[in-house]
């Protein structure tokens, strides 16, 4: 079964704390007042808690999430960091229940390269044969390699963290829910190129041990880094 055709990386992408930002929208020399990004909100100063301090110009959206399943809408802004050059100050709007609040991450933020160019020589693969005991939780590795003609580092401080799923007939994940843990995480390794590294998978599908004799597709995926596997095939004996 062949691995499903993906929209291509967008690999100009940067990424600031924890989103994505076009590097357009980093432009040092553009921006806005703060006090605009309040008015288009129909918010004031009185309506929501601004820190002391806070720089009054170069602000602008960075990223944007309408509200869904019970979580409010949600702005990140940024703007130049004062004191410390090629860096930036975010700030988050958050609505709850009609109710907005503000919250300022004080501490400078270096623009890194999106997650799509940190994964771009990367590859997760799968051993030769996969094999497990029906009634027993099946113990999964995968491949994780540096195709690339470069070392690779881990610029971003990315965890190690692989899920998997068994895959329905129409290609689907089959999981309980979305919840993830991430104890015990550590950091993806430098790699030289041509390097590999044996990852766990943290199996997300409910009842693995109830698997019939069969085989079975699946995939993983490397989190932090939104890293998806080629399918592979787990047979259950």
């Amino acid at each position: 079964m062949s691995t499903p055709r993906r929209p291509a990386d967008d690999l100009t992408s940067l990424q600031v704390g924890r989103v994505e930002a076009d590097p357009s929208d980093l432009d040092p020399a553009a921006g806005s007042p703060f006090t605009d990004l309040l008015v288009e909100r129909e918010l004031d100063r009185s309506s929501i808690a601004v820190p002391e301090g806070l720089p009054t110009a170069g602000w602008r959206r960075i990223a944007h999430r309408p509200p869904s399943s019970g979580f409010g809408e949600i702005e990140v802004l940024a703007t130049p960091h004062p004191t410390q050059p090629g860096t930036w100050l975010l700030a988050r709007l958050t609505e709850h229940d009609g109710h907005w609040s503000l919250q300022v991450e004080r501490d400078p933020v270096t623009p890194i390269p999106g997650r799509a160019q940190r994964r771009a020589d990367l590859r997760l693969t799968w051993p030769p044969r996969m094999i497990a005991v029906a009634g027993e939780a099946p113990e999964i590795q995968t491949i994780l390699t540096n195709v690339g003609d470069t070392t690779w580092t881990n610029q971003g401080n990315d965890h190690n963290t692989v899920f998997g799923w068994i895959l329905d007939s129409h290609g689907e994940r089959i999981q309980q829910d979305n919840r993830y843990n991430y104890s015990g995480m550590t950091m993806i390794p430098t790699l030289a190129p041509g390097e590999s590294v044996n990852l766990w998978v943290l199996m997300k599908t409910p009842g693995l041990e109830s698997l019939s004799p069969g085989r079975y597709d699946l995939e993983c995926q490397l989190f932090a880094l939104g890293l998806r596997s080629e399918l592979g095939t787990l047979r259950i004996v």
